[in-house]
């Protein structure tokens, strides 16, 4: 398992230090059922305040999902072409999120709360790699419009650089609550692969628009 993110790592760590010293083993002496209970007893307070640690750290990510699932209904940044998919695609992270924040409760080792956050961790880097991929395939799509509003002649190349966007929404949204950090890497890397062939086509585009113009 991937090494948490000091953020989590913190959360669950400053949970375990919170925890008191149980007296009885603290004083080293009482009669051995006393000890077997403070020692249930500890053990029990420990696991509860890392499941209150996870529970924060799922809230938080949760929260910034869902802050991206709202930007994304509103915002100009993501086309109209994406918008309903890419909503659909965060409500399911939202879900998920709420879905492991349900687990903590039937959490019975600290595996258990740190396996919980970690994949909270890789839930909202999904949202903000489809959120993120949405907005750069906005402003692809704005600019391809514009050009052939320009000049109805360059609509093939328009086209093309519309193809490119739908190439990397594509690539995002077939990532799932339940993908690995490396395909949410791989994801996002043939993401920008194809709007960068998008943004090359309309700047040579647009540049050879000029020069024919000039001539």
């Amino acid at each position: 398992m991937r090494p948490l993110p000091l953020t989590a790592a913190a959360v669950l760590s400053a949970a375990t230090l919170a925890v008191p010293v149980a007296p009885a083993l603290a004083a080293g002496h009482g009669h051995g059922h006393v000890k077997t209970h403070a020692a249930h007893t500890a053990s029990h307070d420990h696991l509860t305040q890392q499941e209150r640690g996870a529970s924060q750290a799922l809230a938080n990510q949760l929260r910034q999902v869902t802050r991206l699932a709202d930007r994304a209904a509103a915002s100009g940044r993501v086309s109209d072409v994406d918008r309903d998919a890419v909503g659909t695609a965060l409500q399911a992270d939202a879900d998920a999120l709420t879905a492991l924040q349900d687990q903590l409760t039937t959490a019975t080792t600290h595996h258990d709360l740190v396996d919980a956050v970690h994949q909270g961790i890789l839930v909202r880097a999904v949202a903000r790699t489809q959120f993120t991929v949405a907005a750069q395939a906005g402003h692809v799509r704005q600019q391809a419009d514009a050009l052939a509003t320009t000049s109805p002649d360059l609509q093939t190349q328009a086209d093309t650089a519309g193809a490119d966007a739908d190439t990397a929404i594509a690539a995002v949204l077939a990532l799932t609550t339940d993908s690995t950090r490396a395909e949410v890497n791989d994801a996002r890397d043939a993401a920008e692969a194809a709007l960068a062939d998008a943004e090359t086509a309309l700047e040579t585009t647009v540049d050879d628009s000029a020069a024919a113009v000039t001539s």
